[in-house]
């Protein structure tokens, strides 16, 4: 039953190579047949970094995981740009770029910074018209993919050594590092393309806090929900309250710091739902958007 199999977030240190889908095939093996698992977002088998996986009824909440921003250490290639925009596709056009200063690299991320829109990389996941941009590159049709308004909120130089500039990004969902160093290489007037990629940050969640992917004792390693989602704003709730969530009633409450999704917390801290609060002649009623079994 769900509600005695495990459930937690796992915290995964996922190494250059496998593909996100490989982890959590991986994480399903460690599993009693039956377990859910998902991921709560990928990363290309060329990056490393954290990954989040969701186990049994946990997987229910990854939609409130997904839309975090992520921070990424990558190393930028200047004097080549590619197809794919990064080390794995064809090359395209060569420059020398033995003049390139430190100090102009520096300037021209910061330029950055902000809500900005890039366009992505003709390789990617999204689609056209119901087939995947990667796919209909790779089978030699153009590709015109949409700017896309994304937020950089921290764009630095960690190092610099010619031909590389490795940097730090921190960024909202959906943003692709690809991108960037593509188009900070034409910024500089330079081909440019990203050679490696590192994911160190999820929200409030660490790359120091994660564990290699083949963890053996990784029921050790289970993130709670409730800790999982500690950005979101938490409501105490009873077990009569509880009962009536569980069968679809909406209890009332008082006014709520937000009107957002929030946290139901039982008395020993454990997660029970994620709920939101809704106006009524009586004032608040909490609205169920996520049930979780009891233990």
């Amino acid at each position: 039953m769900e509600s005695q199999a495990p459930s937690g977030i796992l915290l995964l240190d996922k190494p250059v190579g496998p593909t996100s889908h490989d982890l959590v095939a991986q994480v399903r093996r460690w599993m009693s047949r039956g377990v859910r698992v998902g991921h709560c977002g990928t990363l290309d088998p060329m990056a490393s970094g954290l990954m989040l996986i969701a186990v049994g009824a946990s997987t229910r909440l990854s939609q409130f995981l997904l839309g975090l921003d992520k921070e990424y250490v990558g190393q930028i290639t200047f004097g080549a740009s590619t197809d794919t925009d990064d080390s794995e596709g064809a090359v395209l056009s060569r420059a020398d770029v033995s003049s390139l200063r430190e100090s102009d690299v520096v300037m021209a991320l910061e330029s950055f910074v902000g809500h900005i829109e890039q366009i992505p990389p003709a390789y990617s996941a999204l689609k056209i018209g119901g087939k995947r941009a990667h796919a209909l590159a790779r089978a030699g049709r153009e590709v015109k993919l949409a700017p896309r308004e994304v937020d950089i909120s921290q764009a630095e130089m960690v190092s610099f050594d010619l031909p590389h500039a490795t940097v730090r990004i921190r960024c909202s969902s959906g943003t692709y590092i690809r991108s960037i160093a593509r188009d900070l290489g034409q910024e500089l007037g330079l081909p440019a393309h990203l050679s490696a990629l590192r994911r160190t940050a999820i929200g409030k969640m660490n790359i120091a806090d994660a564990r290699s992917a083949d963890a053996s004792d990784w029921r050790h390693h289970l993130v709670a929900p409730a800790h999982a989602l500690n950005f979101l704003p938490a409501v105490h709730v009873g077990e009569i309250d509880i009962a009536h969530l569980r069968h679809g009633r909406r209890p009332p409450w008082d006014a709520l710091e937000s009107t957002g999704p929030h946290r139901a917390l039982n008395q020993a801290g454990d997660l029970v739902a994620i709920v939101e609060g809704r106006p009524s002649d009586r004032g608040w009623t909490l609205r169920s958007r996520v049930i979780l079994p009891p233990k």
